[in-house]
């Protein structure tokens, strides 16, 4: 029978920060990786490096192939499709895929992670924008909190906490009709949310976690694949993405997406960054010709308030369209969705910020665009399946 223990928020924190002073957060064991007369890498483990600079986690041993179309952070990206080749067998049964899907995923984890941290050669640990909570810093909240779990017999209590502690604030706020968000932090080579990383059991099941490429680049195939999969069980298409309405509004570069020419690999791939719930559902038209909207729904709130309406209408890029459509100019509200009409190749424009880009926000179609012109590239890795 286990004991509840309560204690108050500061004991937590001297626990925390105690458990932190002892471990000095060595927990990536990795060597500087050398780089020998034949252009060989080789990593040896064991040998705790500055937590204020953390090398990816690599193989074992020496690295026996090094693929030069990776162009950037050649080594740690090396050793992710090494590990992905000696575990192949294992993960096609794990992920339920072939041989030619395992390749492709390989290459969708190498575009993301080159997306996210520029092929795992930013540090995502400590610099995930400067965010401290009472002084230290979320990721060594993060470890000190597992390594109390251990303690008291608790798995995953790192990311179990940051999970319910953004969900309470949520449902506050929620409570108090209140726009509240506590964001879950993201890290490693992939920006994973802990509680994500944890649920797709890479770790448990292959021994690395989210600080490494290897850990980051498993996780995304898991990640992508279920996302693929979801797409396929809501009825999208396996035809070429296009929004015909941000076409329809001359939104710059949006004529076409230059996406894998799969609607499903597409959404799925987006979902990395972009929430599923927008992404892998299934769009219809409206009573509209400006809006699409859920098929689910028998009608469709585009804006919430007239406000951000008419920014919207302002910005670069749609306002000429509604100057030449006054008639659609109006505050929307609620728009009827035409449920028996149905777009399933629909890919939608969402805006964001994303690292270097925060000051000048990116849209979705530009982050799937990079990850594939990325997969593009990376056609050396292939003859490491045959």
């Amino acid at each position: 029978m286990k004991k509840l223990i309560k204690i108050t928020e500061n004991d937590l924190l001297t626990i925390i920060r105690k458990v932190i002073e002892e471990q000095n957060i060595k927990d990536i064991n990795v060597k500087k990786l050398q780089n020998d007369k034949n252009d060989t890498w080789k990593y040896v483990d064991n040998t705790a490096v500055s937590p204020k600079k953390r090398p990816p986690t690599l193989l074992k041993g020496t690295l026996k192939y090094s693929y030069s179309c990776i162009y950037k952070n050649t080594a740690a990206m090396s050793a992710f499709v090494n590990m992905v080749v000696l575990y192949k067998e294992r993960l096609k049964k794990d992920l339920g895929v072939n041989n030619d899907t395992l390749l492709y995923l390989t290459k969708i984890a190498i575009g993301i992670m080159g997306w996210q941290s520029a092929y795992a050669s930013d540090d995502k640990l400590y610099d995930i924008g400067g965010t401290e909570f009472f002084g230290l810093n979320p990721y060594d909240i993060y470890k000190g909190l597992n390594r109390i779990g251990e303690i008291l017999g608790y798995d995953d209590l790192g990311s179990k906490t940051f999970e319910k502690a953004s969900k309470t604030v949520k449902n506050i706020g929620s409570l108090l009709n209140k726009n509240w968000s506590l964001d879950e932090p993201t890290f490693g080579p992939a920006e994973f949310m802990p509680s994500v990383y944890t649920k797709t059991g890479v770790e448990k099941k292959y021994g690395y976690g989210f600080e490494t490429a290897i850990g980051s680049g498993l996780a995304v195939m898991h990640t992508i694949y279920d996302a693929y999969k979801i797409a396929i069980k809501n009825g999208l298409s396996s035809s070429s993405s296009e929004n015909y309405i941000a076409k329809l509004k001359g939104v710059p570069a949006w004529d076409e997406i230059k996406g894998t020419g799969n609607h499903l690999w597409d959404v799925a791939i987006s979902t990395h960054t972009w929430p599923s719930s927008k992404m892998l559902i299934k769009y219809c038209k409206t009573n509209r010709p400006d809006f699409f909207g859920p098929c689910d729904k028998t009608t469709y709130k585009p804006f919430n308030t007239e406000s951000s309406w008419q920014e919207y209408i302002d910005s670069p890029g749609i306002s000429t369209y509604y100057k030449k459509n006054p008639q659609l100019s109006k505050f929307p509200g609620d728009v009827k969705v035409l449920s028996g009409q149905p777009i399933l190749n629909y890919y939608p424009h969402l805006i964001g910020s994303h690292g270097d880009y925060s000051k000048s926000e990116v849209d979705s179609k530009f982050m799937l665009e990079w990850v594939v012109i990325s997969m593009n590239r990376l056609t050396c890795i292939d003859v490491a399946f045959k």
